[in-house]
């Protein structure tokens, strides 16, 4: 019975443990943007570290907010590095029916990516944070469009 109640007891020394360490978590937002300054208009960002990955969708106008499990939640303070997904135009068949046969097939439209391929990876990406304990970080991120 002791074994028990004190397998109990860790269990919910770790759940204390898991939840307070929730709670030290910091709101990171900001935009992706071409040097140019135009914002990336679609994608994934993320921040990892060797722990954890944080995500965010990228919106319309550039702007993310990063979350652990609930997107925009924030995460812990640490040191992370970026990585950003990017796809413009999804891989998709142009399907026009009344020009389709078998000497005009359907055309593929192959996927896109608004940035450099490498900052698809973060081990390849070059940008990285610094995240302290705060309440919220403004971080916006320059990146450099494809290369042709």
């Amino acid at each position: 019975m002791k074994s028990q109640l004190s397998i109990i007891l860790q269990l919910f020394c770790s759940l204390i443990l898991l939840l307070t360490g929730c709670s030290d978590r910091v709101h990171v937002s900001g935009k992706i943007l071409l040097r140019s300054g135009e914002p990336v208009t679609k994608g994934l960002v993320v921040f990892e570290n060797e722990k954890l990955s944080g995500i965010s969708d990228i919106k319309t106008d550039g702007s993310y907010s990063i979350g652990l499990i609930k997107r925009g939640e924030g995460i812990p303070p640490g040191i992370y590095n970026i990585a950003i997904q990017a796809t413009g135009t999804m891989g998709s068949v142009n399907n026009e029916m009344s020009n389709m046969s078998s000497d005009n097939p359907p055309k593929v439209i192959p996927e896109t990516t608004q940035v450099d391929m490498k900052y698809t990876l973060p081990q390849t990406s070059g940008l990285s944070i610094i995240i302290e304990t705060g309440k919220s970080i403004t971080h916006d991120i320059i990146v450099d469009p494809p290369k042709p």
